[in-house]
């Protein structure tokens, strides 16, 4: 989450409480890029039951950071290698049929946002990694401009899965 402009708004979509933390300098991250890493000895949980690894998105770049969110959910997926060797997701955000759901959340340069994601357990070993979203840095960040989006990549990380994960609904 961003703290918002006007206090006490949220313009309609969810508001959480993981605001960005201020960077150590010492922080094992790449200078001047927008990082997303894994930590996977540090494990933790969500929704109160499920194991997950500690996941770092810290922008160490000299700008501001956008990115489109859905009810404050940024694009962050979870991908992996398939039987042929080709990235895949295992994870998809579905589309909200809410309007007001829609919106932007930045990230301030030498800040970051801390993050769980799911261990994942099934018959298939294979190397996975995080895709996450962002706006290509601009000066105006109009409508326009928010619609050109890049990619980053986190670490790529040991992990199994069920090959049924590979197959996708959308909405």
């Amino acid at each position: 989450y961003s703290k918002p402009q006007r206090k006490n708004r949220s313009g309609g979509w969810y508001a959480s409480d993981n605001y960005p933390r201020r960077l150590e300098r010492n922080a094992d991250f790449q200078e001047d890029l927008l990082n997303v890493k894994i930590y996977q000895e540090e494990l933790d949980t969500f929704q109160g039951k499920y194991i997950g690894m500690v996941v770092k998105v810290a922008n160490l770049t000299k700008t501001k950071i956008l990115f489109n969110a859905q009810d404050s959910r940024i694009d962050m997926r979870v991908q992996a290698l398939d039987t042929s060797g080709q990235w895949r997701d295992i994870e998809v955000m579905f589309n909200s049929w809410c309007g007001n759901s829609y919106h932007r959340l930045e990230l301030k340069p030498d800040y970051y946002w801390s993050f769980v994601t799911p261990v994942y357990e099934g018959d298939f070993e294979t190397i996975l990694r995080i895709q996450l979203e962002y706006i290509e840095p601009s000066k105006t960040y109009d409508y326009e401009s928010c619609k050109k989006v890049k990619y980053v990549y986190s670490n790529e990380y040991p992990g199994s899965l069920n090959l049924s994960q590979f197959v996708i609904e959308k909405s």
